[in-house]
């Protein structure tokens, strides 16, 4: 489990699959509209809840490889 940097605005559930978004540098929910660029999947889950505010979270990555988007 690693600590990772999160988007601030983002309520995630523990358990959840996230996103990560290029622009920001961050993880997001997997609830978020996806950019050019950014990674969703199953590539890590939240290994906690993390609530609006935070700039952080730790997280668990599967080693499953992601999808870019287009």
């Amino acid at each position: 489990v690693f600590t990772v940097p999160k988007v601030s605005a983002a309520e995630i559930n523990q358990g959840e699959s996230l996103t990560w978004v290029t622009a920001s540098s961050a993880f997001d929910s997997n609830a978020a509209t996806a950019a050019t660029g950014d990674i969703t999947g199953a590539t890590a889950f939240a290994a906690e809840a993390a609530g609006a505010g935070t700039a952080s979270l730790a997280v668990k990555f599967t080693g499953v490889p992601g999808t870019v988007k287009a």
